[in-house]
């Protein structure tokens, strides 16, 4: 059996080498944790604000008579000029009436990228969530 020995400037470069790659797995691993708690922050803010959506529009309805189908009318941040959906901080909101009110969904505007769950709401007050690539609905799990 031969041994090889090294030069002391090859076994220098072999550990700055490893080194430096441990310390690149070690950065991937940081880069991983970080997106992902990113992307579970957006959804807890999702949530969050589709619960003051709701509730804004069980206000809405107490004041008007009626439930709304504008954004805007429940939240300032939402632009009148837009009936539709309107996307902030990695999600997409909507609103729309339905016969027996209205329904309110929340979906991430880059699925699995700007977040994990979409949202559903309606007159119940009952939010509802989805983990699946569909929109949530009221057939969906609730979210407590």
């Amino acid at each position: 059996m031969s041994w090889h020995v090294l030069s002391p400037k090859v076994s220098v470069r072999i550990i700055w080498s490893v080194a430096a790659a441990v310390l690149a797995i070690q950065t991937a691993a940081c880069v991983a944790i970080e997106v992902s708690s990113t992307k579970r922050q957006q959804d807890s803010d999702a949530a969050k604000e589709m619960r003051r959506l709701l509730k804004a529009e069980k206000d809405y309805r107490l004041q008007a008579g009626r439930y709304s189908e504008i954004l805007a009318d429940l939240d300032g941040s939402f632009t009148r000029l837009k009936r539709d959906e309107q996307c902030s901080a990695g999600y997409c909101y909507g609103i729309k009436l339905s016969p027996t009110g209205y329904e309110i969904h929340a979906r991430p505007q880059a699925p699995g990228k700007s977040g994990y769950r979409s949202f559903y709401g309606d007159e119940t007050g009952v939010l509802r969530y989805s983990v699946t690539q569909n929109v949530a609905n009221g057939q969906d799990r609730p979210l407590y």
